[in-house]
């Protein structure tokens, strides 16, 4: 054996060594069922869908108030150059566009359901 295949197995012993610490618990707490937490049915994946987008709409929401801070900011140091006052608005106009578009967006399905009378 070379020395540097000898060295190479050395380096993969001990990082195993040090990192099985942090990989024994996923072994230990792993299930016989790894499907058991996913939906069986259409109303369990309509449940993960919903999930989904209200994570989706909560960050759109919280990204769009940070933009218009950051904007405002940009807007009230802007010295009063023209380019900089111009930047700043249009970061505002397309944070409330975003902001729009995400209300609508959550919205629509819920006026869907009750045009189509679904429960």
């Amino acid at each position: 054996m070379s020395k540097a295949f000898r060295s190479l197995g050395v380096k993969i012993f001990f990082c195993s060594v040090i990192l099985s610490p942090v990989f024994a618990p996923v072994f230990t707490l792993a299930e016989d069922d790894p499907l058991k937490g996913l939906p069986k049915d259409a109303a369990g994946v309509m449940q993960v869908l919903g999930n989904i987008t209200n994570w989706l709409f909560t960050g759109i929401l919280i990204i769009s108030v940070i933009m218009i801070i950051v904007a405002a900011y940009k807007y009230l140091f802007s010295g009063g150059s023209e380019e900089a006052t111009s930047a700043a608005r249009k970061t505002i106009v397309y944070a409330v566009i975003a902001l729009a578009v995400a209300m609508l967006a959550k919205g629509v399905a819920p006026l869907v359901k009750t045009l189509l009378s679904v429960k």
